[in-house]
């Protein structure tokens, strides 16, 4: 009997702890999730305030920052070209 009572509490022993390393496992899921939604946050917070920044400063943006703004302006200007593309096709 004492065989069975040895392997029984090894098996036992093994759920308990495949039980705990599942649970683990589903903790640091839900918590790299939440890193990953508060990093997801974060970046649309510095967009909204890199936007901002833009609109309210651009006449005066330091020069470490001035090739991201023309980038900008260059991107603002391409997209009012392809709206106007998108009139003319509609209006076709």
């Amino acid at each position: 009997m004492g065989f069975f009572d040895d392997m029984a509490k090894k098996v036992g022993s093994v759920a308990n702890e495949a039980g705990s390393k599942a649970k683990d496992a589903a903790n640091i899921a839900k918590l790299s999730a939440e890193i990953g939604s508060k990093e997801r946050e974060m970046a649309r917070l510095f967009s909204e305030m890199g936007q901002k920044m833009y609109y309210e400063y651009r006449d005066c943006i330091p020069n470490d920052v001035e090739e991201t703004a023309e980038k900008i302006d260059d991107i603002k200007s391409l997209i009012a070209e392809l709206n106007e593309k998108i009139e003319y096709v509609k209006n076709s």
